[in-house]
């Protein structure tokens, strides 16, 4: 009975993560190659270990691989080890009270995996128990019951393909009644069209043991939202809760201090056509935080600015601090970093640190290819230095028309040769 009980504890205190694919080559045996990664987030503040110490992460897990035809019969278990964990530190300083009140550690596993060609595809499929106490979610009495699962989903095997994957981590937790700006941002080394959007998060394994796969594929349930709570209103009447479709920076506000379960999808596609979806499940703590306004970023969100490929565009970017405390202020965005296969001549932008305000130049010499009818985006991050530190995020939308020449070219339509009405 202890055992079982102790079994029970350890499951508990999973945060989020996310599952994706990345593809690596046709093997020897004519199999299609990928790498699978599970990025995994625990809740390293309370107990449940041995010793009462942090739940720790399983050394293994089993990834569930099914065919994505008929009734989607188990197709492969590999077991995958755990390759990395740290801690999750916040944005600005990490030595404030609160950050002991919000402790994330980040599990990493990984390891290849290979596929007879399918032209239907599979689904990689992976659940757990348990979550948190979460203020959001039901509990089966006074115990935490709604796991997590994930998927991901490969296409049809001739379809050279990567699933997008999430490239930051989760904060630590956001302070009570202060709007907040988080980074969800996926990348997709294919460059093909992502979409984001708020959804509501699966649940999973309801209990001990660690559950294996099934001989067919499940989808995956819904969690059970507490009365007053739901997709749309994840932090209840008042709460504040928003997606940027084209890049995945949320907003999110919560009149209320506790644990919130949300969740982020990513859709994938291809000259329109659907490939995969991934999602990013999210356990967002919100605390009481001493007075510390935040920076703010001139322009606002959403600055627009609309050029003609192959001109120069350039402008600033101010951040000041009412509290006059130092910033760093810093970029990111695929003209800036090269992500999702963003072609040609890069933009720059240079991170710049500094007190009560202060401006860094973005410039962008766009050429001929990065004309799009999809607008480019430029997120700018302040961060302050106070306790807990303060930060603000704005996206500066880019439209590149086509370049279209305003030169005419004048003559007769056709010449003789010889002639001596030809021009050369």
């Amino acid at each position: 009975m202890l055992l079982l009980l102790s079994k029970g504890v350890e499951a508990t205190h999973l945060v989020g993560g996310s599952l994706s694919y990345q593809y690596v080559e046709v093997s020897a045996t004519g199999n299609i190659r990928y790498k699978v990664r599970l990025t995994l987030y625990r809740d390293c503040n309370t107990s449940g270990g041995a010793n009462g110490e942090p739940v720790p992460f399983d050394e293994d897990i089993q990834i569930c691989v099914f065919d994505n035809f008929g009734d989607k019969r188990l197709r492969l278990a590999p077991t995958y080890r755990l390759i990395s964990e740290k801690k999750v530190d916040p944005l600005g300083r990490t030595d404030c009270p609160e950050t002991q009140e919000a402790c994330l550690r980040q599990g990493i596993y990984e390891g290849f995996l290979d596929l007879p060609k399918s032209s239907a595809g599979y689904i990689l499929f992976w659940e757990r128990c348990c979550r948190n106490d979460i203020n959001n979610l039901t509990n089966l009495g006074a115990r935490p019951f709604q796991g997590q699962s994930y998927q991901a989903i490969i296409p049809p095997t001739t379809v050279v393909n990567s699933s997008p994957f999430f490239t930051g981590v989760p904060v630590p937790f956001i302070c009570v009644n202060d709007t907040t700006e988080l980074f969800n941002f996926a990348t997709d080394p294919d460059g093909d069209d992502l979409e984001y959007r708020l959804v509501r998060p699966w649940t999973g394994a309801e209990d001990d043991p660690v559950p294996g796969c099934n001989s067919t594929y499940k989808a995956p349930g819904l969690v059970q939202y507490r009365a007053g709570y739901g997709t749309t209103l994840p932090y209840g009447n008042g709460g504040v809760s928003k997606i940027n479709s084209s890049n995945g920076l949320t907003t999110f506000m919560s009149k209320e201090t506790g644990k919130f379960a949300v969740a982020v999808e990513v859709i994938e596609r291809r000259n329109g056509v659907e490939l995969s979806r991934v999602r990013l499940e999210l356990q967002i703590l919100v605390i009481s935080c001493p007075p510390n306004r935040k920076p703010v970023i001139a322009g606002g969100d959403n600055q627009s600015n609309t050029i003609e490929a192959g001109e120069l565009l350039c402008f600033n970017v101010t951040s000041t601090d009412a509290d006059s405390d130092n910033i760093e202020l810093s970029g990111s965005g695929d003209v800036l970093d090269g992500t999702n296969a963003f072609p040609g001549r890069r933009a720059n932008f240079t991170t710049r640190t500094g007190k009560a305000s202060f401006t860094s130049q973005f410039c962008w010499q766009t050429e001929c290819q990065h004309a799009s009818n999809t607008p480019y985006l430029v997120s700018f991050l302040a961060t302050d230095d106070g306790c807990p530190s303060k930060f603000k995020i704005v996206n500066v939308t880019i439209n590149v028309r086509p370049f279209v020449s305003d030169i005419g070219i004048t003559g007769p339509s056709s010449v003789c040769q010889f002639s001596e009405n030809n021009i050369y």
